[in-house]
């Protein structure tokens, strides 16, 4: 499995701003940490900075099924063909549908 991507299995916020964030993957309720001392990207950590936030991380981000369904919503957004991204959210539709029925 791909480590999780900001905008697709996590997510950050300023401290306290948000209450409650919805996988915009799959539309499960992520879990919260709150008021996290540390980096929210890849040049903060490299540059050593690091500030309060919230992490809202997706509690199936780590199934495969998710990470398929990542692929699925990223290949949608770049999709040029509208015909050929509504067949692919049909796929993701049906995913989903799939895995919310088993758990």
């Amino acid at each position: 499995m791909p480590p999780l991507e900001t905008g697709y299995g996590w997510w950050f916020f300023p401290s306290q701003v948000v209450g409650q964030f919805i996988c915009t993957v799959c539309g499960s309720a992520c879990e919260v940490s709150r008021d996290v001392d540390g980096p929210t990207s890849w040049a903060e950590a490299m540059a050593r900075k690091h500030h309060i936030h919230d992490r809202f991380v997706c509690p199936k981000a780590d199934e495969p099924w998710h990470g398929h369904a990542v692929q699925l919503v990223k290949w949608i957004e770049a999709c040029p063909s509208p015909s050929a991204a509504d067949l692919a959210r049909r796929d993701l539709d049906a995913l989903l549908a799939e895995h919310a029925e088993i758990e």
